[in-house]
C-alpha cells in the first residue's frame, strides 16, 4: 500500500525591520544615478506601484538568517506530536550565495533541534528549491524509507541589492530575507488542529542544457541566461527572465488542475512572476496568495510563506479544495505542487 504524504504544519519567521516603498526609493536613489533610475523605475518610481510593492523584511542588528531557520524548524514541530528524534531527514534549501555554501546547515539545525536520528541534506535549487525538495520527501516515503520530514526554505535575498546588480535587473530591489519549515508526515496529522493538508503531486521540468550556468553568483547567473541566443528555440519572458518554450507552463498547470473543484493558488516569485493565462476566464475563480508586496520577494522561502498565508485563510470544514503551488527558479527550473485541502477534525 502506497504511503500518503501530509503537510502537518507550515511555520514562517520573518526578520523584525520592515524597509517599506519609500525608503526602497531612497536606497536606489543613493544606488544609482537618476539616468538609470528612471530608465528602470520611471520618472516617479512608478515601477514600485505598478507591481503593488509596499514593503519588505531584512536583516538587521544580530539577526541571520541561519538563527531564523532553526527557529522556523523548533516552531513547524510544536503542538504536532511529532518530537524531533523522529524526524527521518532534514532538507535545507536556498538559493545560490557564497555566504552559505559549506556549512551543511541541515546538520546545524538538526543539533539545535534535537533531530538525532535526521539524515541531513542541503539541496539547492533556487527558488523552486522547496517544491523540488517536496518530491524528493515524496519518493522516500513511497520507498518506506521516510515518515517524518522537514524541509527548511532560508534566502537572504537583501543583500544582493547593489548599484552593479540593479543594473542588471531591476526587481532585485524588491527581494527580501525569510526562513520557514513545512512539516511532513505519513501518519493522518490536521494541519494546525483544523484541516487535512493532503500533499497530491509535484512537477518538475529543468532545462539540463544550461545547468553548467550555476554559479555561486546569482546575479552572474542571470545575466549569462539572458546572454543566451538559441536558435530553434521559442523564447517569451517571466518579468524579467527568458524562459525556453511557453508550452511548460501550461503543461505543468493543466496537469495539476481539477475540474469542478475550487483551488486557491499559492505561486512564488510573485514580485516578478506574470503568467497571463492567471489573467484569463478560466482562472477567473481562483485566488492567488502573494506576499511580494509586503514581504518582498523571498527565494526559498516563498512558497511556504504563500502556503502558510493561504492554507490559513481558508474556511472549509466539511469541504474539499485544491491549492496549487507554482515556483520558477534561475537555471531554467519550472515546478508546481498540488495540496488536497480535506475537512477539518
Amino acid at each position: 500500500m502506497e504511503n500518503k504524504l501530509y503537510l502537518v504544519n507550515s511555520e514562517v519567521v520573518l526578520p523584525q525591520r520592515t524597509i517599506g516603498k519609500d525608503e526602497m526609493i531612497s536606497v536606489v536613489k543613493n544606488l544609482s544615478d537618476s539616468e538609470i533610475c528612471k530608465s528602470l523605475y520611471g520618472d516617479e518610481f512608478q515601477y514600485f506601484d505598478k507591481i503593488g510593492f509596499l514593503s519588505k523584511k531584512i536583516l538587521s542588528g544580530d539577526e541571520g538568517i541561519i538563527s531564523l531557520a532553526q527557529v522556523a524548524a523548533e516552531k513547524v514541530l510544536k503542538g504536532t506530536n511529532i518530537n524531533a528524534e523522529e524526524i527521518d531527514i532534514i532538507i535545507c534549501c536556498y538559493s545560490y550565495d557564497k555566504h552559505y555554501f559549506g556549512a551543511m546547515i541541515s546538520s546545524v539545525i538538526a543539533n539545535e533541534i534535537g533531530a538525532t536520528n535526521a539524515i541531513c541534506r542541503d539541496i539547492t535549487g533556487s527558488c523552486c528549491g522547496t517544491l523540488m525538495n517536496i518530491e524528493i520527501i515524496e519518493a522516500l516515503t513511497k520507498s518506506n524509507k521516510c515518515k517524518n520530514a522537514i524541509i527548511v526554505g532560508m534566502d537572504a535575498l537583501s543583500t544582493l541589492t547593489t548599484a552593479d546588480n540593479i543594473k542588471k535587473y531591476k526587481s532585485i530591489v524588491t527581494w527580501g530575507d525569510d526562513a520557514g519549515a513545512f512539516l511532513f508526515s505519513t501518519e493522518k496529522k490536521s494541519y494546525k488542529n483544523k484541516l487535512f493538508v493532503l500533499y497530491d503531486k509535484t512537477i518538475v521540468v529543468q532545462d539540463t542544457r544550461f545547468c553548467n550556468l550555476i554559479t555561486l553568483n546569482l546575479c552572474e547567473q542571470s545575466r549569462q541566461i539572458l546572454e543566451l541566443e538559441h536558435k530553434n528555440l521559442k523564447l517569451f519572458r517571466i518579468g524579467e527572465f527568458k524562459i525556453a518554450d511557453q508550452s511548460v507552463l501550461y503543461n505543468i498547470t493543466n496537469s495539476l488542475l481539477i475540474k469542478k473543484l475550487p483551488i486557491s493558488i499559492a505561486v512564488s516569485n510573485t514580485g516578478t512572476l506574470r503568467i497571463d493565462f492567471l489573467s484569463s476566464e478560466k482562472w477567473k475563480s481562483v485566488r492567488v496568495v502573494k506576499s511580494y508586496q509586503t514581504l518582498g520577494h523571498m527565494g526559498c522561502a516563498d512558497i511556504i510563506a504563500n502556503l502558510n498565508n493561504c492554507i490559513s485563510r481558508l474556511n472549509m470544514v466539511s469541504k474539499e479544495a485544491y491549492i496549487i503551488a507554482l515556483s520558477f527558479g534561475l537555471g531554467y527550473t519550472l515546478a508546481g505542487s498540488r495540496f488536497i485541502i480535506k475537512e477539518g477534525v
